[in-house]
């Protein structure tokens, strides 16, 4: 028995311990190939302008990304297009930072060289390219742990509880699902390198190397070039010095040995210039604000909302946080300064996060902005779990460890799967807490979207009274319909006439209107009333319809529009109409095509009847 004992314990110490990051990794590599991507791309949403600065500058040679509806229309759905373009003065900007563009680059390029190599699409967004940016954020990931276990050493935090820490913030934060699903996002990116930012600035000011301050200086430009709000970074090295006596000396030392303090502005300041010299390249400025109609109030902060709200608060959906603040106690006892410095580097964090107008961060998994500083929390878990004093809240985060690693694991698997929902209050997040069922899957998601349509539907309403009818195009769906399987054709149930038509599994898609611009009375923009009557044989939560407005060329569709079905408003066994209200502009062509039609979304049955398309 001591023997088996001892062989653990080597296994543990040895092996176990000493290869937590490798282990962790492998198995985040593994979880990522299987289930991470949204409809099996990993580029998605923000990071599509990221990315575009790789295929526009080593594929397309196009910095006005004219390639947009190219990929588009091959890889991605109508309703999760993404056009990160904005014209300033005639010329067409990307209105995203450069930085985690050249965090990709290296596995881009290899995703380049693999494809030319065995013949594989070179258009830079094929499968191969998708799982190049999967990796990348399971690297970046990696050098974070790295990173962060480096970091704790320096405050003699045991090997073991620096495992835990690691478990931790990777398990039990956003941190997970911004690795394996939005691996395009930029928080992971910013994670590692403000972890590295952390290490290295610290280690500088312990021992004066050279190297450690010059890979500060290049992990700080690439940290701002992701985003210039993470300058706010820099308030933390009164905190990283130590004590007031050795930021002084390390102030000091840097302008007597001014050379190497050059060569680091010199190091910082050309990453810095990679941003500016885009935006000249593409709309002749140096310096532009792409992000119009967004910014900071300062003096309307939402601090308590960003911290409790069940909108995004930061302790509601990463409560394992909570258990870190005990780390100030002992940080207190150790070092006043210490404590205090650290305390107001979180508030100005705080102050900055809370003060963006759009204070929840769009639609996301939990608070992200907060993600990024998540070194924090890890050193005071670290701390935390040292304090021989307090004993209790070393135990504390022994017992929650599982419960909020579990907490974590549903909420990724609620948000990957639309239960939970981007914009959430209090009623909501009670009403799905630990639902997993798929009677849950996108009900809130459904709702929310339905209540957004009817409001923008009595917006509609008041600007159609004023709209000339110009004609009305209807299908009743009688006579020849020799493209429709005669199982899907209906004569028994119908809402006028002799026929109807059968939506399912099978047949998915109604017969509609079809027409190209050029037929339209106004070829440089669209307004249309459409309508249709559904009969919902049984559960209407069951079977979800759309009508749809579409515009399309070669590429695909470009203009995407539709209204979803109520299972509040419908009533089973009966005829029930629905109405879209949709309007385009923006025509390409006269070329493109119209289209209207019911989509069933479901898995059992309807039946549709007398689409109508009234053109204004």
């Amino acid at each position: 028995m001591e023997d088996f004992k001892r062989v653990l314990g080597i296994v543990f110490n040895n092996y176990i311990i000493k290869y937590a990051i490798l282990i962790i990794t492998v198995l985040m590599l593994f979880y990522t190939w299987q289930h991470g991507r949204y409809n099996g791309n990993y580029i998605n949403s923000d990071g599509k302008g990221y990315y575009a600065y790789l295929t526009a500058t080593f594929i397309y040679h196009d910095l006005e990304y004219g390639f947009i509806d190219q990929y588009e229309s091959k890889y991605y759905a109508p309703e999760s297009y993404v056009d990160f373009r904005r014209e300033i003065d005639g010329e067409v900007a990307n209105i995203t930072f450069v930085g985690v563009a050249l965090f990709w680059l290296p596995f881009f390029l290899a995703a380049h060289l693999g494809s030319m190599t065995f013949g594989l699409p070179t258009d830079g967004y094929a499968p191969l390219y998708q799982y190049a940016i999967g990796f990348a954020a399971v690297f970046y990931l990696m050098l974070a742990l790295w990173g962060i276990k480096k970091f704790l050493e320096l405050y003699r935090v045991n090997k073991y509880h620096v495992v835990l820490v690691q478990i931790l913030i990777l398990f039990a934060t956003p941190i997970y699902f911004y690795t394996t699903v939005d691996a395009s996002f930029t928080h992971i990116y910013t994670f590692s390198s403000i972890v590295l930012f952390f290490y290295f600035a610290k280690k500088y000011m312990l021992d004066r190397k050279t190297k450690h301050l010059y890979l500060t200086a290049f992990i700080l430009g690439l940290t701002i070039l992701m985003r210039p709000t993470n300058m706010m970074i820099l308030a933390a090295i009164p905190f990283l010095a130590g004590d007031w006596n050795n930021l002084k000396s390390t102030v000091e030392d840097l302008f007597r040995k001014y050379k190497k303090l050059i060569v680091a502005l010199v190091i910082f300041l050309s990453v810095l210039a990679l941003q500016p010299l885009l935006y000249y390249l593409q709309v002749g400025q140096l310096f532009v604000w792409t992000y119009t109609g967004l910014g900071f109030n300062f003096l309307d902060p939402h601090m308590l909302d960003v911290l409790f709200s069940f909108r995004k608060g930061l302790f509601i959906y990463t409560p394992v946080l909570l258990f870190a603040l005990p780390g100030f106690i002992y940080l207190y006892r150790k070092s006043k300064y210490q404590a205090f410095t650290l305390l107001g580097y979180c508030l100005i964090v705080l102050y900055i996060i809370a003060s963006w107008r759009n204070w929840w961060y769009g639609m996301s998994f939990g608070h992200r902005a907060f993600l990024d500083h998540y070194i924090v929390f890890a050193l005071l878990l670290g701390l935390a779990l040292s304090d021989v004093r307090y004993k209790m809240f070393r135990y504390m985060i022994y017992v929650v460890t599982p419960f909020v690693i579990w907490l974590n694991m549903i909420q990724v698997y609620q948000y990957k799967n639309w239960i939970l929902y981007w914009d959430m209050d209090e009623e909501m997040y009670w009403r799905v807490f630990l639902k997993t069922d798929k009677e849950y899957h996108g009900l809130l998601w459904r709702e929310a979207k339905i209540k957004a349509q009817e409001q923008e539907k009595r917006v509609f309403e008041s600007r159609f009274k004023n709209l000339t009818l110009h004609n009305t195009f209807v299908d009743d769906y009688e006579g020849q319909l020799p493209e429709i399987n005669a199982n899907n054709i209906e004569h028994s149930i119908t809402h006028s006439g002799n026929t109807a038509i059968r939506l399912n599994l099978n047949n998915a898609y109604s017969p509609g209107l079809k027409t190209e611009v050029r037929n339209l009375s106004d070829t440089s923009k669209v307004f249309i009333r459409a309508s249709a009557f559904v009969y919902v044989p049984e559960n209407p939560d069951y079977n979800p319809y759309h009508l749809v407005f579409s515009i399309e060329n070669k590429d695909g569709a470009y203009v995407y529009q539709s209204v979803d079905s109520n299972p509040k408003d419908i009533k089973v066994g009966e005829w029930n109409s629905i109405e879209l209200l949709a309007e385009a502009r923006d025509i390409k062509s006269v070329n493109d095509i119209v289209k209207v039609y019911v989509w069933y979304s479901g898995k059992r049955e309807i039946i549709v009847d007398d689409l109508k398309v009234e053109f204004y």
